[in-house]
């Protein structure tokens, strides 16, 4: 039988498939709930109401989105009753809707005035090729909400302000999956934004955004009927994003990825402030929670033809873990993280250049976890640091926004790829002033056998498996297994208590350690 949360893998696979249209929606749509474009320019032309219409919904419709709505015009005033955007992949097995209710532009002396609707409903449905569906109905709300625009006809500015945006879900409904025994929860609140927007009307649509604000939090929570539940609750003291754009003329799709391809680009930053997130979990008795706080928080992203670039920086982190499986807490701090992703995002005939990044710099457990195992202060306590820098070559057999995403593909990824290099630049780990580190190259043939090489060096392994004796955390017994085992793949180095390896695969996949043969 599935369990709770493999039945949730379809709405989580759902939710990270959205993350390559959230760009779109808060590029596009934003306005609507203040995350939003303001359209812009320092010049000073005189612009009229049908200028800012026009392009507002010039904007959308040439985005992939169709716009629906009631006309009335006047000189100086347009009122655009039941507005309503809605978008939809070419199967349309995936659609969203927006009702913005009653936009008005009116002119005021060198600006034009834009007002819409405080709540605006949101539907947003999914389809899978297993008959799966999910419904989401949201309500956006905006409080205090103030928009104007100037500028001239080619180079528009939208101001925007509110003192709150607010997204709740009013429903889920996942048919095939199974029912809630509660109301499902989500709600995200934002105080204080403000924004600005310069946009370009050329040959590319050029814009560049900056949004922020104060306050924001998150809470969701999902339960079954069998009572599993998942809660998430999260805060930031407040944020800052920048971005800049450049959309073609004329999209035909609304897929961020298949918009790339018509020559979309977008790169941004996102600074967050002092962020706390807090999860528990219950699965078949099992309770799970988790409580983490970092000081400082950011991300930055390219997308462009040659794929996507995200890279994402976090400072002074801690976090706490309780399950009622393990027989303590654990308790501990990082002073950073740093992950890097570069991968492409179409298919291609020539190699396309991959990277990975992480970083974790000085974790260090409590003494709360330390004296459970070791109270008399045996091992000396440093903190650990664990660096994996993999860059290589490959090529993608399928666009990614082709690849459906299902329970399946989320539990087990398998991306349409040929692999043709892979490079470890570094890798390594410090730990209980013990450590490893590695670098190596491999290169892959039409079947995919890997051929090259990983030199290992590890250094203090004798005198932490002695500690571990002593404190008793394992047995000399085994011991001698593990360093038996380690005899097989490496050899002394040059200092004491050093080894060194070297491990080879050759074009007829023979496996060699240190020059002798293993397989």
């Amino acid at each position: 039988m599935d369990t709770f949360f493999q039945k949730m893998m379809p709405v989580f696979a759902i939710l990270i498939k959205k993350v390559s249209s959230m760009n779109l929606i808060i590029l596009r749509i934003a306005p609507i709930f203040l995350f939003s474009i303001a359209l812009s320019s320092n010049a000073q032309a005189d612009l009229s109401v049908h200028d800012v219409w026009s392009a507002w919904r010039n904007f959308y419709t040439e985005s992939g989105f169709k716009f629906k709505g009631q006309e009335q015009i006047s000189n100086n005033e347009i009122t655009i009753d039941d507005a309503t955007l809605t978008a939809a992949n070419r199967r349309n097995t995936s659609s969203i809707e927006i009702k913005l209710g009653t936009l008005k532009f009116s002119k005021d002396k060198n600006a034009v005035n834009i007002s819409l609707a405080n709540e605006m409903p949101i539907t947003i449905i999914e389809k899978s090729d297993s008959k799966e569906v999910l419904e989401a109905s949201l309500i956006a709300n905006v409080e205090d909400f103030e928009m104007s625009a100037d500028g001239s006809p080619s180079e528009i500015r939208f101001r925007y302000s509110a003192s709150a945006a607010n997204i709740t879900l009013n429903k889920l409904k996942l048919t095939s999956l199974f029912g809630f025994s509660s109301t499902p929860r989500l709600k995200i609140t934002q105080k204080n934004i403000a924004g600005t927007t310069l946009y370009k009307n050329m040959s590319l649509a050029m814009s560049k955004h900056t949004i922020s604000g104060d306050l924001t939090t998150m809470d969701i929570f999902l339960s079954d009927s069998s009572k599993d539940y998942i809660a998430f609750v999260g805060s930031n003291d407040h944020f800052l994003f920048e971005s800049t754009g450049a959309s073609p003329m004329t999209m035909q799709s609304n897929i961020i990825f298949k918009q790339v391809e018509d020559g979309y680009n977008s790169e941004g930053k996102l600074k967050i402030g002092p962020l706390s997130l807090s999860l528990a979990t219950q699965e078949n008795q099992r309770k799970f929670s988790l409580q983490s706080s970092a000081e400082t928080n950011s991300l930055s992203y390219n997308i462009t033809s040659a794929g996507i670039h995200y890279t994402i920086n976090q400072s002074n982190l801690t976090y706490s873990i309780i399950d009622n499986q393990l027989p303590f807490p654990i308790l501990a701090n990082t002073a950073q993280i740093a992950l890097e992703l570069l991968f492409p995002i179409f298919a291609a005939e020539k190699k396309q250049d991959f990277n990975l990044l992480v970083n974790l710099d000085s974790i260090t457990l409590k003494d709360e976890i330390w004296d459970q195992f070791d109270p008399q202060n045996n091992i000396l306590r440093y903190p650990a640091n664990l660096i994996i820098d993999i860059t290589g070559q490959l090529q993608l057999q399928k666009n990614l926004y082709e690849i459906e995403t299902n329970q399946s593909t989320f539990i087990n990824p398998q991306l349409p790829t040929i692999l043709h290099t892979l490079n470890f630049n570094e890798i390594m780990l410090n730990a209980f002033d013990a450590g490893v580190r590695g670098t190596g190259n491999f290169s892959f043939d039409n079947k995919m056998q890997p051929i090259g090489s990983l030199d290992l060096e590890i250094t203090g392994s004798n005198q932490l498996l002695d500690k571990f004796v002593e404190i008793g955390v394992i047995q000399l017994s085994e011991v001698f297994l593990i360093r038996s085992m380690l005899s097989l793949f490496t050899i002394p180095g040059n200092d004491q208590d050093i080894l060194s390896s070297r491990i080879e695969i050759n074009d007829k996949g023979q496996i060699f350690a240190n020059g002798q043969r293993l397989q």
